[in-house]
């Protein structure tokens, strides 16, 4: 081979060498960043937990049938340590403002609840007799739910501390019985709806790009109110005073100033809240495609 036939091989690998770096490439280029990870945007989730009720004071007092004047029959005492399980289901919608981590919201819940209890109260023996008034109650929550502003701070990107307060609305059922030792009793329900004020705080992790767990304490004060048991008639399971009584121990009326130990609790909570992405923060990242490159 000579020095020709060389130069005319070596100008050939040269050309082939050319066209190849023409040909496209297929290697991916490199992947755009993930966004920026956001709270912003609408939620739901489910929630289960416990509630406890505030101690309140029960103040009695059995009245004359015809004057409405004391008979000197009192009885007081702690309304019951009500306390049961409580789930239900929330809805709401954070908004984080752009580069901070504070972030806003409004939710509202509904919740079921088992809170309950009972108390026996025994007064003191009416004036010259050994007649003794007692009373039995029975308190329940039924359900309740809020309606609540939060402000928090991300102290994490995916971490958020949060406070939280608003409205509060709630069922609550009470059952009287009131009687003497003597033989008389009476009794009464009494069902409301409720409103009042709520405020507590929470924490708040994002532990997939949808998913949240939460743990969150609320007070609740659903109010309270005088209630009036008018003992004139008969009603579930009463039975006439012994005739003719050796002093007028029937009462007319009992009067709670309390109706619900349940009214104002304190309740726990574990929720699990699923984010609806619309914003794109946090979402999953769709791999780069494969493109060719000029």
């Amino acid at each position: 081979m000579n020095q020709k036939h060389l130069v005319t091989i070596a100008a050939c690998f040269a050309a082939n060498a050319a066209a190849a770096a023409d040909l496209p490439s297929l290697k991916a280029p490199p992947p755009p960043p993930p966004p920026a990870f956001t709270w912003t945007g609408p939620y739901v989730g489910l929630s289960i937990g416990y509630g406890w009720a505030n101690t309140n004071r029960i103040d009695g007092v059995a009245l004359d049938p015809v004057f409405l004047a004391p008979t000197g029959v009192f009885w007081a005492a702690n309304s019951p340590r009500a306390n049961g399980v409580i789930g239900g289901v929330q809805v709401g919608y954070n908004y984080q403002i752009n580069g901070t981590g504070i972030v806003l919201g409004l939710e509202t819940d509904f919740l079921g609840s088992d809170i309950q209890g009972d108390t026996l109260v025994v007064g003191t023996p009416v004036t010259g007799t050994a007649v003794t008034p007692f009373a039995v109650t029975h308190h329940s929550l039924d359900w309740f739910g809020t309606v609540r502003g939060r402000v928090g701070y991300a102290i994490m990107p995916s971490l958020l501390i949060y406070g939280t307060g608003g409205f509060a609305y709630g069922q609550t059922s009470t059952n009287f019985a009131i009687g003497f030792s003597n033989g008389f009793f009476d009794g009464a329900f009494d069902r409301n709806t409720r409103t009042g004020w709520t405020a507590g705080a929470g924490v708040e992790w994002a532990f997939m790009p949808n998913l949240s767990l939460r743990l969150q304490y609320l007070y609740v004060d659903l109010g309270h109110d005088a209630f009036l048991l008018d003992g004139g008639g008969c009603r579930w399971g009463c039975k006439p005073p012994p005739v003719p009584p050796a002093v007028p121990v029937a009462p007319a009326a009992f009067i709670s100033g309390q109706t619900g130990a349940q009214n104002q609790f304190h309740n726990v909570t574990v929720g699990l809240n699923y984010r609806f992405n619309l914003f794109g923060g946090g979402g999953p990242v769709a791999p780069a495609p494969v493109l060719g490159s000029y």
